[in-house]
């Protein structure tokens, strides 16, 4: 009776601690202050223009590759000052301007806007919010009028700036075309339109920006710190509570403890930590259009969500709570509301796990289950941390599996219609769910009234699965055109993020296929795409196969931990975050069988998943220079799943299960090495007792010997380190089909032909003719940013299924003809030089003849693709042209010295700004890209080894 009290106002005190923060929240920084007058953007009728931008404003750009935008003040024919943005290739291009707010304000948006040439499948010219998801109607041809767009907004309860943006695209619906924006007003107001939706836009709490400042500092060795704990925990868990020989005499209170200090674990995780800020944005975004408009006007045409309607229900209560309580949901009180669902679905699976395990193993033994479950770090990251729901889909599993084992179909198959309507993946199922369906409803060796009563569950779990689609896709299917939006919005959703693997250490990264495009060959002519198709394939059959191999449903759990771990770790389109099913799955696994290598599969995966989650959260992608790391991830994430396939056939071929050791006598230390305490002692105290020296006792002797080597180091170093000359400037292409023709002087046998190329994406193709008229095929040359700063030699170009060049193989080619003609593929190719290099490596004589096609008043010099033959070297190699990670940091230096967007972020910015003050000085030449860092002595082994590995 006792331990029932303290149970009840344990729960008390914890729903008190919730309530407060809530009212906390709800309470903090309302402030009645008098609404602000008049306009309060700087110039926001663009008649202050310095050179070509408006005063006050900034420019800014998804894509900021030279050619992609262009962004300037016009004053148009009839007097009207305005903005242009004209986008040659698909960006997401704005002018932004961040203005002074107001706690809990509202505030109307508005800017007269004319547009032409835009594609009205994607995100047109409209006024926004920077970092905020939303926007207003899209304009896309005005043929020539003006038409004014309006957005209202809402501030949280302590924002005090917000960014204006007038802008053309928008996040993840980049689009081309041109669009003018004048007259453009941002003012506070009293009330709002009725009917018209109100965009919150309050600014995540100051957290968001202290993180992103120490973005340089390595989040790895606290994720490996996290694991490696994890890991200890789970030995001593599985020594002390799964091996037997313990017991706990009172295990609910300590369930109760377990769990309460797992929930606030997570609520203390959730309340500081911000979330990732694209899913929290759409969360937030989707929470508050749900609580302001309902289901029926949710998938509007032309709005983003990529999520099936089922949790968007749990997302729109969560909008009117937020609503109720004055909670802004873009704010750090927000995301705590947002994360409540995953946090409880977090700690009902690990009472789940409690319960299950309690009938098998015993009170001691599921409590260890439960904790492994309860402290899972790839779960308390996912949920807590991040804000993502993928615990919500792992309980809907386990529960709809549990049911499905003890022949629960009606329960199964509604458990199974909700799973996929909250989340695809679930889907991954399927296989084996229509197997083990069929296998019960034929019935082998089944009695008749057993077999009877199976295929009635069935038949009413359809119906019952029906019945719950039908009551979450109805609300939501009232404005809809099609029957089939639903499946439409499916084959969206699973169409996109079309990418081996997505930052996630497995097989696919080990391939080197992270966010590489699924078109993209990896084997031979087999694409990533394929390879993991085939894969998953096999996944499901392993699947089914454990599962028909056992008697009756005994082996359900089992085969599917097996079939979700198998498709994560060989699959395609694999996320980080997909693994967490099979993990809860695994512990059920180990719990059915009693096989201990099923634990430590768990145990491994969880561990790694947890390191990558945690990195990719903070930095958000697992690429270069943390490489390295996904690729050991994935071998752990391979070798754990290979581990439960092997035990999974070893134990549907007959095989005993192997068990945890059981506990024995532990001898001491002293005991097994023969060494006496005594002696230990004697021998630390000597080592503590050392005399200090701050000199850490090196001698003049010692202090030659380091200059020597630093001498040495100095000369092997800087000679031969890279070519001083490489080209400077470069053309830049504004449209699709832009072309370029140079004349030879005379008809020229077999000569190659080289081409070096900046900071670009955009594709071009080379063709030569003998009159200048009549030009042979068009030669495609591979070109991406990872090829930047390269002296290339055009050879026979790899294209995928769609035709886009991936790579090149074979030797240089060889042209015959006295006209050559470059043509690009699109705008913002940047394209430093070209040359004609006969078979000796001579550049071979060019004059420019003539180029057509760029984009009206656009058009680049065309002559800068032949102004610097002197740099022209004899055979591309490393010597002359970048050379491994230099893509990376050098590249970023570059971006340093002339101010531009930088890329690589993810590393300590140190080594690249001082290649920045070499690039400055010296130029863009691999020389002083690299004298930088040979000139630096902790990076002796990195500069020495590039002249060693171009000899």
């Amino acid at each position: 009776m006792k331990n029932g009290k303290q149970g009840r106002v344990i729960l008390a005190l914890l729903l008190a601690v919730v309530l407060a923060l809530l009212g906390f929240g709800a309470l903090r920084g309302r402030e009645d202050e008098p609404a602000a007058q008049g306009n309060l953007l700087t110039n926001g009728d663009f008649s202050a223009v310095t050179g070509e931008m408006p005063d006050g404003w900034e420019k800014g750009m998804w894509v900021t590759s030279a050619g992609a935008s262009y962004l300037e003040a016009v004053t148009l024919e009839d007097g009207t000052h305005a903005v242009l943005i004209e986008n040659a290739a698909a960006n997401d291009a704005r002018f932004e301007q961040t203005v002074a707010v107001r706690p809990n304000s509202t505030y109307r948006l508005t800017a007269r806007v004319r547009a032409e040439g835009i594609d009205t499948a994607k995100t047109g010219a409209n006024v926004s919010f920077l970092g905020i998801y939303g926007t207003s109607e899209s304009v896309y041809d005005t043929d020539g009028a003006w038409t004014t767009v309006t957005l209202y907004a809402q501030t949280g309860k302590e924002q005090r700036e917000a960014t204006v943006c007038l802008r053309l695209g928008g996040y993840g619906a980049e689009n081309t075309g041109r669009a003018w924006f004048a007259d453009a007003c941002l003012e506070q107001v009293e009330t709002v339109p009725v009917g018209t939706s109100v965009l919150d836009i309050a600014t995540p709490a100051p957290q968001k920006e202290q993180k992103a400042e120490s973005g340089s500092a390595s989040p790895i060795p606290a994720q490996a710190g996290i694991a490696a704990l994890y890991l200890l925990a789970a030995l001593l868990i599985a020594r002390f509570m799964l091996a037997g020989g313990h017991k706990i005499p009172r295990v609910y209170p300590a369930l109760a403890a377990l769990l309460a200090v797992a929930a606030v674990l997570r609520l203390v995780l959730a309340a500081v930590v911000p979330g990732y800020d694209v899913d929290m944005g759409c969360y937030g975004a989707w929470a508050g259009k749900m609580a302001a408009s309902g289901p029926a006007s949710f998938y509007e045409e032309g709005y983003f969500c990529d999520y099936p309607p089922a949790y968007l229900l749990v997302l729109g209560a969560q909008g009117l709570l937020a609503r109720v309580l004055g909670i802004s949901l873009g704010s750090m009180e927000g995301q705590f509301l947002l994360k409540t669902a995953p946090i409880a679905c977090d700690i009902a699976l690990a009472f789940l796990m409690f319960a299950v395990s309690k009938r098998r193993l015993g009170g001691c033994a599921a409590l260890g289950v439960a904790a492994l479950m309860a402290l899972n770090p790839a779960y308390v990251l996912t949920g807590a941390c991040w804000g993502q729901i993928d615990a919500v889909l792992a309980l809907l599993l386990v529960l709809m599996l549990l049911a499905a084992k003890e022949g629960r179909w009606t329960a199964a198959i509604a458990l199974f219609a909700l799973a996929v309507l909250t989340k695809p993946q679930a889907g991954l199922l399927v296989p084996l769910g229509l197997a083990a369906l069929a296998r019960d409803v034929i019935g082998r060796g089944m009695e008749a009234q057993e077999k009877s009563k199976t295929r009635r569950s069935a038949l009413l779990g359809l119906l019952a699965g029906a019945g719950v689609t039908l009551a979450i896709v109805l609300p939501f299917s009232v404005k809809q055109a099609s029957p089939l939006w639903l499946v439409d919005k499916y084959v969206e959703t699973l169409s996109s993020y079309d990418y081996a693997t997505l930052s996630t250490g497995n097989l696919m990264y080990l391939l080197g296929g992270n966010w590489a495009e699924n078109a993209k060959t990896v084997l031979g002519p087999v694409t990533y795409g394929q390879l993991g198709v085939a894969l998953m394939m096999l996944a499901f059959a392993a699947g089914i196969a454990v599962y028909l191999r056992g008697q009756g449903r005994s082996r359900l759990l089992l085969a599917s931990a097996l079939t979700l771990q198998l498709v994560f770790a060989l699959g395609t389109k694999m996320h980080e975050r997909y693994i967490l099913p099979a993990l809860a799955l695994l512990l059920l696994a180990y719990v059915e069988t009693g096989d201990a290598r099923l634990l430590l599969s768990a145990v491994l995966s969880s561990a790694a998943s947890a390191v990558n989650i945690g990195v990719v959260l903070a930095l958000k992608y697992l690429i270069a220079p943390n490489e390295w790391l996904g690729m050991l991830l994935g071998a752990v994430q391979l070798f754990a799943a290979g581990l439960t396939a092997f035990t999974a056939a070893s134990l549907s071929l007959g095989h005993a299960p192997m068990p945890l050791p059981a506990p024995r006598a532990r001898e001491t230390a002293a005991q097994e090495d023969g060494e006496s305490a005594f002696a230990a002692d004697e021998r630390m105290r000597g080592e503590l007792l050392q005399p200090k020296d701050y000199r850490l006792h090196l001698t003049r002797r010692d202090a030659a010997i380091l200059l020597a080597i630093t001498a040495a180091y100095a000369a092997i170093a800087f000679w031969n380190l890279g070519a001083t000359s490489a080209p400077q400037t470069g053309y830049v292409s504004t449209a699709e089909g832009e072309s370029a023709v140079f004349d030879l002087g005379q008809t020229r046998e077999d000569f190659h032909i080289y081409y070096y190329g900046g900071i670009s994406d955009t594709q071009f193709s080379f063709a030569v003719s003998q009159d200048g008229v009549t030009y042979g095929p068009e030669t495609d040359a591979f070109f991406d940013r990872g090829e930047c700063f390269k002296w290339l030699a055009l050879r026979t170009p790899q294209t995928d299924e769609s035709g886009t060049v991936t790579g090149a193989s074979g030797g240089m080619l060889s042209f015959t003809g006295r006209y050559l003609r470059v043509t690009f593929k699109g705008a913002g190719s940047a394209l430093w030089e070209i040359a004609a290099v006969d078979g000796e490596g001579n550049a071979l004589p060019m004059t420019l003849t003539g180029a057509q096609g760029a984009l009206e008043g656009r058009g680049d010099d065309a002559e800068k693709l032949i102004d610097e033959q002197d740099t022209v070297p004899e055979v591309p190699s490393y010597y002359n042209s970048m050379y491994f990670d230099e893509i990376y940091h050098a590249r970023t230096g570059y971006e340093h010295a002339h101010g531009l967007a930088t890329y690589e972020t993810t590393h300590p910015p140190l080594g690249k700004v001082f290649m920045s003050w070499c690039i400055r000085l010296m130029g863009m030449t691999p020389f002083a890209l690299s004298a930088g860092d040979a000139a630096v002595p902790q990076d002796a082994l990195g500069g020495a080894m590039r002249p060693a590995a171009r000899a």
